[in-house]
């Protein structure tokens, strides 16, 4: 606070403190001098502002700011990635006059109403050749030790609850904090009854000795109603920030765990997020594993995983502007054959885009349920160290992957099962042969027309429970994901345009 007691302010040097600032935070700060604003490096907790005529007015509610100007002009180029990607880029909204303050930035309004922007931190990979796997998982072991050892003194006896998948991260988490002894300790996991990830996290719990609980997702009748329930449309009111469309992964599952008393009130929420994104889960083997990867193969990356929501919007006019908007994010510009520069733009282009801007954006059902959270996998310590890991031991999680089978394997929980990977339920299995028969007798396009009209009774069924098999009919083929169904949905209830093809 010392800082803040001049009129001219050092942003630079604030800047260097709030990097160095681990954990989830915003701040605002207002004198009869300035107003100052920041988030943390990740983006956990938004603010959004708009500069009136009287100065700048800040929010954590996008459409609080929103409320606060007479400007509706709405920005075509955040609708037209939202419709895509399922958020907007950069410090975009859908109003133009709304703006969202960047992962690692920080704003400055003194007297003079003047705005100043600074970005004082970013994810840039810059791989170190020198670092050997070895030296990785060292540093990781310490990182992890400490960053989990603070939350524990932090939480002082509150219960924790971790929502448990068949992934490697949250696993991690549960392992940890079991590890250190700290009760009460819960656990719960959630979606379509007999799926895959929730055997596989009654097995993981079983062996930690957590208690832990399964709240099947209702389909049907029931599934419909909860997605047209004032509580759903409160959720998206309060979450959307104007820029990102809900995530609805956990709705369901969290919802019914409120009701059935597994959430107390004072207790912490802490998920997975991102530890496969950070340790290098999600670098393209077109990047890492190509001879001489292309600018061209960068977009293409880019637009194939983050940009297909919608295939009909897939046109050359808007992957032309796609293009340019992705250019306007990228640190530096790509060059040809360097597959590390490559994967380091693609990484950081992820980092401030679909993670903070949309899967970190998942906390924000856990405020909307009255409940705190805590993001220890998004540790300063966990980016600084990944920024620098070579490319060949990020690319596929091998360095995470060495970690978690040698000194992380505690009790056994990672080198005794895999990673669940399911499509369909026991009662579902049928489809595969199917789907074989189908396409060995009509070709290849039949038998993909086949897996795209069962997807709804799929892995991800709780989702398109909600939406219902006239809407999932009617868009099938088009849309990618229940995602892309609740873009759709999203533009509607908003009365806002959709995009033209």
């Amino acid at each position: 606070m010392e800082l803040f007691g001049s009129k001219a302010l050092d942003l630079e040097e604030i800047g260097k403190r709030l990097a160095k600032t681990h954990g989830s935070f915003s701040v605002v700060v207002q004198s009869k001098d300035f107003l100052f604003a920041a988030v943390d490096r990740v983006r956990s907790r938004p603010l959004f502002y708009t500069r009136g005529r009287t100065g700048i007015c800040v929010s954590d509610s996008a459409r609080h700011v929103q409320e606060a100007t007479s400007d509706r002009s709405l920005d075509f180029d955040a609708l037209l990635e939202m419709a895509l990607a399922g958020y907007a880029s950069r410090d975009r909204t859908a109003y133009s006059n709304v703006r969202q303050l960047r992962a690692g930035e920080l704003i400055y309004e003194p007297e003079t109403k003047d705005v100043t922007q600074h970005r004082y931190g970013d994810y840039r990979p810059a791989p170190d050749s020198t670092i050997t796997r070895s030296d990785i998982v060292d540093a990781l072991d310490v990182a992890v030790n400490a960053i989990f050892a603070e939350l524990v003194e932090r939480a002082n006896g509150r219960p924790i609850v971790v929502p448990l998948s068949g992934g490697l991260d949250s696993r991690l988490v549960l392992a940890k904090l079991n590890q250190l002894d700290y009760a009460p300790l819960l656990a719960f996991s959630y979606g379509p009854p007999g799926n895959h990830e929730a055997a596989m996290a009654a097995d993981v719990a079983e062996i930690l000795g957590v208690d832990w609980t399964f709240y099947p997702s209702p389909g049907g009748r029931r599934a419909r109603a909860a997605f047209s329930s004032s509580a759903r449309q409160l959720y998206w009111r309060y979450s959307d920030g104007l820029s990102s469309i809900p995530v609805m992964t956990e709705f369901q599952g969290f919802l019914a765990a409120r009701a059935a008393g597994r959430l107390p009130d004072d207790c912490i929420v802490i998920n997975g997020q991102s530890g496969d994104f950070i340790t290098g889960g999600h670098i393209p083997p077109s990047l890492a594993t190509s001879r001489a990867p292309s600018e061209v193969d960068l977009y293409e990356a880019i637009i194939g995983k983050h940009y297909s929501l919608w295939a009909h919007l897939k046109t050359p006019t808007n992957l032309e502007r796609v293009r340019e908007l992705i250019a306007s994010v990228l640190p530096t510009p790509a060059t040809d054959g360097d597959g590390s520069q490559l994967c380091s733009l693609y990484e950081s282009w992820e980092f401030e885009e679909r993670q903070c801007k949309y899967v970190i954006n998942q906390q924000r059902l856990y405020e909307y349920l009255n409940l705190d959270w805590e993001l220890p996998l998004w540790d300063g310590r966990l980016i600084d160290l990944f920024e620098q890991v070579p490319v060949e031991e990020k690319f596929e999680q091998r360095a995470f992957l060495e970690y978690l089978s040698t000194v992380g394997d505690y009790k056994g929980v990672f080198s005794r099962f895999g990673r669940a990977t399911w499509s369909w339920r026991p009662s579902f299995r049928w489809v595969v042969p199917v789907g074989r028969a189908v396409g060995a007798v009509r070709g290849a396009d039949s038998k993909a027309r086949w897996y795209a009209r069962m997807r709804y009774f799929g892995s991800e069924s709780n989702q398109f429970a909600m939406i219902g098999p006239r809407a999932y009919r009617s868009w099938t083929g088009d849309m990618r994901n229940p995602a892309a169904a609740f873009a759709r949905i999203w533009f509607q209830e908003n009365d806002f345009p959709w995009p033209s093809a």
